[in-house]
C-alpha cells in the first residue's frame, strides 16, 4: 500500500482541495487588506469602525494583517502543501526520468498512421544504418535493439520538462520564504537629519512608528540642496551622505528621488524634506521721532542692543507656525526707562492683525509697539533644511529575486518544452522494407505529431538517395 492509502494526514497535506482552500482564503484576506488601511490605521479610524468591529481588528491585527501572526500562519500551511505535494510526486517524476524504456514496444506501433510507415527495397542492414545516424543526431538519449523479426530504435528528449513544475513550486517557496524573512527581520522607517548633523537610530513607520531601531552605523546629512520651477513647486531635492562606523567614514554618496544609496544592507530612499527654525532672526525697530527703520540681526539667547541705547533685546523663541498664524517669534524687551515685556512678533503683521483682531486687542503681548518709543517688526528667520529619509531593511529580497527568476525558468520549462519518445522499428518481409513510427509527448501533442512527420520526411528523402 502507498503512503497516501495509509496516512490521512499525508494525503490531506497532498490534497488539492486544501491548496485551492488556501488560495482563496489568502484572495479573502488580501481583500480585507486592500480595504482596511495598512500600517497607517490609526485611532481615530479604528474608532469609526465601531467598538465591536474596533475590536476585532485590533485582535486580529487586520491595521497590520501581513505582520500578523495567522497570515504567516497561512502561508506557512501553504508553503507545507507545496512540500508536500512536490515530496508526493518527485519520486515518480524521478524514476520516469531515469527509467530507458525498452525500444521493442510491439504495442506501440499498433496504432501508427500510415503517413508514418516507409516502405523501401533497400536491405534491412541499410535501413539500419541511416535510422541508427538519424536517431543518435536528434535525441539525447537512444537504445537499440535487433531481434530475429526486426530492428528496433528508441530515442528521447527535453526530459528535463518534467522537472519544471518541481522549479514553479520551488519558486513559490522561494518568494514566500523571502517574504516571511523581510516580515521577521526587516523593518521599514523614516529619519529626519538636519544639514551638518548626524542620526544614529531609525523610528518605524506604521504601528510601530514610535519604536526606534538602533542602526549600528551613523548617517550624516552634509549637505542639501534644492531647486525650484519658476512656480515655486520643487524641481529636484538632494542630500549629500555619509555613513560612519566608529566616527571614520565608510561610504558617502548623493541620495537623489529614485537614486536610492544602500548601506549594510539597508537602503534609504529621499523621500521629502523641510524646513526648521534656527538660532536667528531678522528684525526692523522703528523709533519714535526717527526717520530712519534699523534693521536687526538678533540671535537666540544673546541680547542685542537697541538703537541709540535705548535698552536691549532678546531673541527667545522661534516658531515657523505659531498659533496658525505663521512664523512669529518671542523675544524680552528691556528699556533703560526699566520697562521690560515679552512679546510676539508675527511676519505680515497687519494682515494678520485684521485676520485677528480680537485677539490682537485682547492680548497685549501681541502689541509691537507696547516698549515706547519703539515698534518691531518681523522681516524673517534662519531656517535650516532638513533631509527626509525612508529606510527600508528586506533581507529576503535575495530570495524574492530568485523566486521570480526561477518561476521564470520553470513556466518556460513546463509550458514550451516536452518530454518527447519516439520509436521505430524495422523489419523486412519479401525483399521489401518497412520502417514504422511512433511517438509519445506528456505535453504538445501537436508538436510531438510536427516531429515525427519531420522524422519521417528525413528518413524517406536517406532512403531514396541510397536507393538511387
Amino acid at each position: 500500500m502507498n503512503k497516501t492509502q495509509t496516512n490521512p494526514i499525508w494525503n490531506f497535506l497532498c490534497s488539492v482541495k486544501l491548496t485551492i482552500f488556501i488560495l482563496v482564503l489568502l484572495a479573502a484576506t488580501s481583500i480585507i487588506g486592500t480595504i482596511i488601511p495598512q500600517e497607517g490605521a490609526d485611532s481615530l479610524f479604528i474608532k469609526e469602525l465601531g467598538p465591536v468591529v474596533g475590536k476585532i481588528v485590533i485582535s486580529l491585527e487586520l491595521y497590520n494583517m501581513y505582520q500578523s501572526f495567522w497570515f504567516r500562519l497561512i502561508i506557512f500551511i501553504l508553503s507545507i502543501n507545496l512540500i508536500a505535494c512536490t515530496l508526493n510526486k518527485f519520486p515518480g517524476t524521478l524514476k520516469i526520468y531515469g527509467r530507458l524504456p525498452s525500444p521493442d514496444r510491439e504495442k506501440i506501433f499498433s496504432h501508427v498512421s500510415p503517413d508514418r510507415i516507409i516502405k523501401s527495397s533497400i536491405m534491412k542492414n541499410d535501413a539500419f544504418s541511416i535510422v541508427k545516424g538519424l536517431i543518435v543526431k536528434q535525441f539525447s538519449r537512444t537504445v537499440e535493439k535487433q531481434t530475429e523479426k526486426a530492428a528496433y530504435f528508441y530515442g528521447d528528449k527535453g526530459r528535463y520538462s518534467l522537472f519544471g513544475v518541481y522549479i514553479v513550486h520551488l519558486s513559490v517557496l522561494l518568494i514566500l520564504a523571502g517574504s516571511i524573512t523581510g516580515s521577521l527581520f526587516g523593518f521599514k522607517g523614516y529619519i529626519n537629519i538636519l544639514e551638518g548633523e548626524s542620526i544614529d537610530y531609525v523610528s518605524l513607520a506604521g504601528q510601530n512608528r514610535h519604536n526606534q531601531i538602533d542602526l549600528g552605523f551613523t548617517v550624516s546629512c552634509d549637505k542639501f540642496t534644492v531647486d525650484f520651477y519658476n512656480n515655486g513647486q520643487p524641481k529636484e531635492y538632494k542630500s549629500d551622505i555619509r555613513f560612519s562606523i566608529d566616527g571614520n567614514t565608510v561610504k558617502q554618496g548623493h541620495l537623489l528621488v529614485n537614486h536610492p544609496l544602500t548601506f549594510m544592507g539597508i537602503t534609504f530612499y529621499q523621500s521629502s524634506y523641510g524646513s526648521v527654525p534656527g538660532d536667528e532672526a531678522f528684525i526692523t525697530v522703528h523709533q519714535k521721532g526717527y526717520e530712519e527703520l534699523i534693521k536687526l540681526k538678533i540671535e537666540k539667547g544673546k541680547p542685542s542692543p537697541l538703537p541709540n541705547n535705548g535698552g536691549e533685546i532678546t531673541l527667545k523663541e522661534i516658531r515657523d507656525n505659531f498659533m496658525r498664524m505663521g512664523p512669529a517669534i518671542k523675544v524680552h524687551i528691556k528699556s533703560l526707562a526699566g520697562e521690560d515685556a515679552d512679546i510676539w512678533l508675527f511676519k505680515n503683521y497687519e494682515d494678520i492683525r485684521q485676520r485677528f483682531s480680537m485677539e490682537f486687542e485682547q492680548f497685549p503681548m501681541f502689541d509691537p509697539s507696547i516698549i515706547e518709543p519703539y515698534t518691531f517688526s518681523l522681516d524673517g528667520v534662519e531656517s535650516a533644511y532638513y533631509t527626509g529619509l525612508q529606510v527600508n531593511k528586506d533581507p529576503g529580497v535575495p530570495l524574492i529575486y530568485a523566486g521570480f527568476f526561477a518561476i521564470v525558468l520553470g513556466l518556460i520549462m513546463t509550458f514550451f518544452t516536452s518530454h518527447r519518445r519516439v520509436w521505430i522499428r524495422i523489419d523486412e518481409e519479401s525483399n521489401i522494407t518497412t520502417i514504422s513510427i511512433a511517438g509519445y509527448a506528456n505535453k504538445n501533442p501537436v508538436g510531438m505529431g510536427r516531429e515525427l512527420d519531420r522524422i519521417t520526411r528525413q528518413l524517406t528523402i536517406k532512403l531514396e538517395e541510397k536507393n538511387n
